[in-house]
């Protein structure tokens, strides 16, 4: 319907329905949801009425903001279908009204884009991303929460935690394969994201959500577990120190060296008897020069990724023991290890980087925290070699156990001094030697006559062919 004003051009009213939609003051923000949804106001409109209104949004002038037509427009839409039902079915209404609500929160949420000039949305827009279901708007509501360090979405952050169940690998069979798939990949980015955000904000996760999360983000959730009170946490350590999910290197070597500062009963008996040592003799003629020898490393490259325009910037975590600026203290100790943080649009915990495990070498460093020692005070290595230099059978056989009985003795010098420290008992310090596995290589030559199996090894010294 059609009036005239004063001015004599027409203007477009509506007198038939009591209500309208507030009206924005100012400029209106594209990017929240600022109209409240309500159908009383239109409760007692006849559906034709409501048609009217529905074309309403589209006779607006060029200078009224688009969303506002497009929220009236699907608000109206939902008006005029609960009136509808309340025509035809009346049983059906409250349904019908559920379903106003729910398609005018769509709209809201589609409104609701992060916006392309970093501005941040408001508190209320950010803790809908946080709980929509949406990966790419749940990375980017974890990312604005961390701009603003808002304490108040903390809880939606820890709820992210709560809920997640760890990836089921697929099994490949054929290249190029991904063991995750996109929607898999997509979660854990977000969830990489929400970490970050708990980690700078100096939260803690509950060691039952770090159980879950572990086999997917490793490093994040070794971060979180240093957190937790020694007290509350001990008996977790050391399920993540014996038993990790695999791959979860970062989480086993964060517990044992948790563990090393303050040690559980048990604990140093099974560090010092895990410990493998790799020895090697060599056979050689008298005065045949030395040779030397050693192993080869892979290559490990850095994973190259585009960042994608439509997912945020958010922390990345690798381990160092060096100290570097904006390095994160993980764990104290004679060994302090840090977190280094970078950042990507993707998670990159699966790139092939220099990282953390627990080596043989890094249990013996363990050792020494727990005897308060520098690492090179103790007198044995987790590898050696040796060279003996054949006369006879009897002889050469006599010099290789006199060689590993020498070693053994490093080794309980070392039980016996954790034992002095209470950390141990007497059947843990006689029983807890580390293992040798030892290689002999006969390099007298081809036409020299083969040596006979060594009978009789020490306990705790098995005979291996490395495969180098």
């Amino acid at each position: 319907m059609l009036h005239s004003d004063d001015s004599g051009k027409g203007k477009e009213v509506h007198s038939a329905i009591p209500c309208r939609w507030p009206t924005p003051v100012g400029r209106i923000d594209t990017t929240h949801a600022a109209y409240a949804v309500t159908c009383a106001g239109y409760s007692d409109a006849s559906p034709s009425e409501l048609g009217y209104l529905l074309c309403k949004p589209f006779y607006q002038t060029r200078r009224e903001n688009t969303l506002l037509s497009i929220q009236r427009c699907g608000r109206l839409w939902c008006l005029l279908v609960q009136r509808l039902a309340e025509v035809l079915l009346s049983s059906l209404a409250r349904l019908v009204r559920t379903g106003c609500v729910i398609a005018a929160l769509a709209i809201g949420i589609q409104a609701q884009e992060p916006r392309s000039d970093g501005s941040i949305p408001s508190e209320e827009i950010l803790q809908n991303w946080l709980r929509s279901g949406d990966p790419r708007l749940e990375a980017w509501g974890a990312h604005d929460v961390l701009l603003t360090h808002d304490q108040k979405l903390v809880p939606d952050l820890l709820s992210l935690t709560e809920k997640w169940e760890p990836l089921q690998r697929q099994t490949c069979t054929a290249a190029p394969c991904s063991v995750l798939s996109q929607d898999q990949l997509d979660a854990r980015d977000a969830m990489a994201a929400t970490l970050d955000t708990l980690i700078q904000m100096k939260m803690m996760v509950r060691g039952e959500e770090l159980r879950n999360l572990a086999q997917d983000l490793d490093r994040e959730a070794a971060i979180l577990l240093a957190r937790l009170p020694d007290q509350d946490s001990t008996a977790l350590r050391l399920d993540f120190y014996q038993s990790p999910p695999p791959p979860s290197h970062a989480v086993q070597y964060v517990s044992a060296a948790l563990l090393a500062l303050q040690p559980p009963p048990g604990f140093a008996a099974d560090l010092l008897a895990s410990i493998k040592v790799r020895g090697i003799v060599q056979i050689v003629l008298p005065g045949s020069p030395t040779t030397g020898w050693g192993t080869s490393g892979g290559s490990c490259g850095y994973a190259r990724h585009v960042p994608r325009r439509d997912w945020p910037m958010t922390g990345q975590y690798a381990f160092s023991n060096k100290k570097e600026d904006g390095a994160l203290l993980v764990v104290g100790g004679v060994d302090p290890l840090y977190a280094v943080r970078t950042e990507s649009t993707y998670y990159t915990g699966d790139d092939c980087t220099p990282d953390i495990g627990l080596v043989p070498e890094g249990r013996r460093r363990f050792v020494a925290e727990m005897l308060g020692v520098s690492p090179d005070s103790l007198q044995w290595k987790t590898s050696f070699q040796t060279r003996i230099e054949f006369k006879s059978v009897d002889q050469t056989d006599a010099d290789i156990l006199n060689f590993l009985q020498k070693e053994q003795q490093a080794y309980r010098a070392t039980a016996n001094a954790l034992f002095d420290r209470e950390l141990m008992t007497v059947p843990e310090a006689e029983t807890s030697l580390p293992e040798i596995e030892l290689q002999i290589d006969d390099e007298r030559g081809p036409d020299a006559a083969p040596i006979p199996a060594l009978a009789n090894l020490p306990p705790r010294v098995r005979r291996v062919k490395f495969p180098w």
